[in-house]
């Protein structure tokens, strides 16, 4: 055995010597000299040349564990946070067809008391979907002066959302009469923002919260335009019809020509949590005014609600609400329904 083994090296020693691509591994197997093998030949690529060709990724290329889950929630949360605007937008590019276009205003002028829709607005059928999509309901609570609750809820298509809930003392604010003032003073021209403070000791540390509401003139898209008829007259003579029909039609554009951004600050905080963006004036005040009257007849904390304001605030709040409804061109109210809708004590 021993004399085979050196008779291999000494044969090996003489040898060529195999490239670095072609390296012959020899295997003895067993005891003997006859039972010396020699294995098939194996390539093996140089380690350098191997590098060169299919070299290590960076560190910064190995993707992180989680991060694609992490990307997919981050958008859902975006397109979560932004699908009023998202289905405000996509409804309003859609224009409608006739039939649902006349089915709009008719329920609008009938069931809501809308004559005329928001002059920026070019279809019934966009100002309908803004007055179902918002709603205000007000509650009391037991406390001195009551307690005032405010939801707001937004509706689509997939049922009811409530955006917020707000709380304020009835010592310590007047939300109701804040609306009411805030939005006669838009259509009067005095402001075109305005806020509805919340104070309550029991809710939010005591920090006050505001609801502010910020108007933004729209131009018209049909109404700003006089009709074909009337530029004829208009440049035919100094028709006194035709002048104080544009007079009217500026005035009333000023006046409801307004959308409303509605968002909830903190004080002494900049931080804004938007509720609605582009709302119609029109829309605001009517979830305004049909949840007064609800709010009113009912028994919250074993005694009427309206027996929580005084007489001289009630008359006030059936002063705005006859001038709100007349601004915004909406039918008017009869002595007998209003008593109804905004009892005296």
């Amino acid at each position: 055995m021993l004399t085979a083994l050196r008779r291999f090296t000494t044969s090996a020693s003489h040898a060529s010597l195999p490239s670095a691509t072609s390296r012959v591994f020899p295997v003895v197997l067993g005891r003997s000299s006859s039972s010396t093998l020699t294995c098939s030949t194996r390539h093996f690529t140089n380690v350098g040349e191997d590098l060169h060709s299919n070299p290590i990724g960076r560190t910064n290329d190995v993707p992180q564990f989680g991060s694609g889950k992490k990307r997919v929630k981050r958008e859902e949360t975006r397109i979560l946070q932004n699908k009023a605007v998202l289905e405000d937008h996509a409804r309003r590019r859609r224009a409608p067809t006739q039939d649902e276009e006349d089915d709009a205003e008719v329920v609008c002028r009938a069931r809501y008391g809308f004559l005329e829709k928001p002059p920026y607005l070019q279809y019934w059928s966009h100002f309908l979907f803004e007055i179902k999509r918002i709603e205000f309901r007000w509650s009391l609570t037991p406390g001195i002066g009551g307690v005032y609750h405010l939801r707001i809820i937004e509706h689509d298509a997939d049922g009811e959302h409530e955006l917020c809930h707000l709380v304020g003392d009835g010592k310590q604010c007047h939300p109701i009469a804040d609306v009411f003032e805030g939005i006669s003073g838009i259509l009067q021209g005095t402001f075109l923002s305005f806020s509805v403070p919340f104070i309550s000791s029991t809710v939010n540390s005591g920090k006050p919260q505001n609801l502010v509401f910020e108007a933004k003139p729209q131009v018209s898209s049909s109404s700003s335009t006089i009709t074909e008829e009337e530029n004829e007259r208009q440049r035919s003579a100094a028709d006194p019809t035709a002048a104080t029909a544009r007079l009217n039609l500026m005035v009333q554009t000023a006046k409801t020509g307004y959308c409303l951004d509605v968002y909830i600050m903190e004080k002494d905080s900049p931080i804004k949590v938007p509720l609605f963006h582009d709302i119609s004036l029109q829309a605001l005040f009517h979830a305004h005014i049909e949840s007064i009257p609800l709010f009113l007849r009912r028994t919250d904390i074993g005694i009427p609600n309206h027996d929580f304001f005084p007489a001289d605030q009630m008359t006030v709040f059936r002063f705005l609400w006859c001038f709100i409804r007349r601004e915004c061109r909406m039918t008017p109210v009869e002595l007998g329904e209003l008593n109804h809708l905004l009892p005296m004590k």
